[in-house]
């Protein structure tokens, strides 16, 4: 339309017209659609004018795909195996999501192809960042924030990448050498794992364990704590997330639980959306006595808030 309003009117028509012809939107995602039908369900995922349309049966998604193509004017590109940057490969096993190609151009954009020597690891171990050591960048400053925008949007695919990624994070509003140093070090380890991704098995049984974990007053230069946690669907990572939090070990571990369970929560109920019901206990693996005391114990919440109420 050409218009700065045309997305929201287009979202209002394609959703209007799903539900009239028997789909529900999502609770938690408003470009999640799902119809179930006796055999199964078929879903509808939107992403601006694309859609993905899945389901257990193919002659339901073929005749959802001629509803749509009635209505609109569309055209259907077959079996999804290339969207937005991630790579569906689709084997008789499972489903494998990868972003090679992705991850080959901005290495060839980057000049990272030729002359640079593939590493097995992306950071050197007990390497400490601090904000104000080592040379301004001047003219790098802003293809190193391109760089790191880059990394940032291939760990869709890549959650090794989740913790150092995050952690260079920290100096992106004014980074200096060693930091783009480090950057240069991920991207060389890119190069030899660019083949990496996420792999999901047919047949397996809905299966989810939590790990979370925490490096107490882990950073150098501010003291702060970095917090990390992960979940799993039969031993395939499908959530994951590095956070900071302050002052104390048990404080650390503590936040980091809460997102842990918000995230929980968050999963059983897009699962309940498609159809998927997770009825069963949700095992979170966890290390910490004290946090786990504080969430049994609400004499233990003192300590919390202490610190909330120390000013």
């Amino acid at each position: 339309m050409g218009l700065k309003q045309a997305p929201h009117a287009w979202s209002d028509k394609i959703s209007k017209y799903l539900m009239s012809i028997g789909f529900s939107i999502g609770t938690l995602d408003s470009s999640l659609f799902m119809k179930k039908i006796e055999r199964g369900i078929v879903v509808i995922v939107i992403y601006v004018d694309d859609l993905i349309v899945i389901g257990d049966f193919g002659k339901d998604i073929a005749k959802v795909k001629e509803m749509l193509c009635a209505k609109f004017d569309m055209k259907d590109l077959g079996d999804l195996r290339y969207f937005l940057g991630v790579e569906v490969v689709t084997r008789k096993d499972g489903i494998w999501l990868v972003q090679r190609h992705y991850a080959l151009e901005m290495l060839a954009k980057y000049g990272m192809t030729a002359g640079s020597k593939p590493i097995s690891m992306p950071l050197e171990q007990n390497v400490k960042l601090r904000a104000i050591l080592g040379d301004e960048l001047g003219m790098m400053l802003q293809c190193t924030e391109k760089w790191f925008g880059s990394l940032i949007y291939l760990i869709i695919t890549r959650s090794d990448l989740s913790y150092i990624v995050g952690l260079v994070s920290h100096f992106m509003q004014s980074p200096r050498k060693p930091h783009l140093d480090v950057v240069r070090r991920i991207m060389r380890y890119v190069k030899a794992t660019a083949h990496y991704g996420l792999f999901y098995a047919h047949g397996k049984e809905l299966d989810v364990h939590g790990y979370i974990d925490a490096d107490w007053v882990g950073s150098s230069y501010d003291r702060r704590s970095t917090s990390g946690y992960a979940f799993t669907f039969e031993n395939v990572v499908v959530s994951w997330s590095t956070t900071i939090v302050a002052l104390s070990s048990t404080e650390t571990k503590y936040r980091g639980a809460t997102l842990v369970v918000c995230d929980v929560m968050w999963l059983k109920k897009l699962l309940t959306d498609l159809g998927e019901h997770c009825d069963g206990k949700v095992i979170m693996y966890y290390d910490n006595m004290s946090s786990m005391q504080l969430a049994s114990n609400p004499v233990y919440h003192k300590h919390i808030e202490v610190h909330y109420h120390y000013v």
